[in-house]
């Protein structure tokens, strides 16, 4: 391992991670002040800029960058020279430092395997799951995927390792629920549960959820990483039971009471199925936390009067001032790239004469 080069690369993520800390700072003061005015749509599209904004940490410079005054009030500098200690400039210096790197790398090797285990789980799960052969509950999914234009065929399983209905499959999609759910509900509350688990499916939160897993691996050293991770979970649930009530404001008093119900649903043989194995799965979030948030969610829904325009303006406002970098300030020492010098303009004997002392410039004349 290249001791500088790593470092280096260590660097920038500490610098998108700063960065990124300022954007989720302005993204969660704009939700603290807005509140309900802004959809759940747009509150998790300006979040998944956060998460983007570490994803892809390269951008050009602009003067109305968020981070030309940022950059002033937080200073992560990285100028520093390779292998040389800096008082100035530590960062380098300590990222240079082999127990700081190896750390690093433990912790994502740690992450990433944990991912890769949740793969082989969600694997076993499709695997043992039967195939729902109620021509009742096949008709209403297949009802719902039409409604929803979902073009590819989604299978309908059961499986007593779930706690609730959940997505899995990236290239063959399927919704898993638990043994004998299909028999004890209405067609309504059957409706409800596939018309959310196919919006998961249609706005692609699968793919989603991997990117979570590698930015919150990557940059595990920075809990507002997570912090933003579980905020973007929370938004979407909240925007797929609203495309599960279909917006209708006198259907979320009984899709609320379904949800309280799937929650307080026993799970016979959970407990034998490891840690993690909905980790990666568009899973029905039945947490005390998460759902006191989604039923709260539902209440608003019902008293409505939230503003249309807020959350695409709030959205094009942070691109423009948080997808740009800082511009770089020019010292005496060095300029920036591109710029011309004054005695790149001038005959190199009149350079020399400037550089010469006064009496000498004057002894020719």
């Amino acid at each position: 391992m290249e001791a500088p080069i790593f470092a280096e690369f260590l660097a920038g993520l500490v610098r998108s991670s700063w960065q990124e800390a300022v954007l989720a700072a302005v993204v969660w003061i704009l939700v603290l002040v807005l509140g309900d005015r802004i959809d759940a749509r747009w509150r998790c599209r300006l979040w998944l800029l956060v998460l983007l904004r570490l994803a892809w940490p390269f951008f050009l410079p602009s003067p109305i960058s968020l981070f030309n005054w940022a950059g002033a009030l937080v200073s992560v500098d990285t100028a520093g020279e390779a292998g040389v200690e800096d008082p100035e400039h530590p960062l380098p210096f300590v990222l240079e430092q082999g127990s700081i790197q190896w750390v690093w790398l433990a912790v994502v090797g740690i992450l990433l395997l944990r991912s890769m285990a949740s793969v082989w789980n969600v694997h076993r799960l499709r695997q043992h799951a039967r195939e729902i052969m109620s021509t009742r509950a096949v008709e209403l999914l297949e009802g719902c995927r039409v409604s929803a234009r979902v073009g590819c065929p989604v299978q309908l399983l059961e499986s007593a390792r779930v706690p609730g209905p959940c997505l899995v499959g990236l290239l063959r999609p399927g919704i898993v629920i638990p043994v004998g759910m299909a028999n004890d509900l209405t067609d309504e509350q059957l409706r409800f549960i596939f018309r959310h688990e196919l919006a998961h499916l249609r706005r692609w939160d699968l793919p989603l959820n991997w990117l979570l897993a590698f930015v919150e691996a990557f940059h595990w050293f920075n809990p507002l990483v997570w912090w933003v991770a579980r905020q973007i979970r929370w938004d979407r649930e909240e925007v797929c039971d609203r495309v599960a009530v279909d917006g209708r404001a006198e259907a979320c008093r009984p899709y609320g009471q379904l949800i309280v119900q799937m929650a307080l649903r026993p799970v016979p043989g959970l407990e034998h199925e490891p840690a993690g194995v909905l980790s990666l799965l568009g899973v029905w979030d039945s947490r005390e936390g998460s759902l006191c948030r989604r039923l709260r969610a539902l209440g608003r829904l019902r008293r409505g009067g939230r503003s249309t325009w807020l959350g695409p303006s709030l959205w094009v406002g942070v691109v423009v001032a948080g997808f740009t970098d800082a511009i770089p300030q020019a010292t005496e020492e060095e300029h920036r790239p591109g710029q011309v010098r004054w005695d790149q303009l001038v005959p190199t004997q009149l350079v020399v004469q400037h550089q010469k002392p006064p009496e000498e410039s004057l002894r020719g004349l």
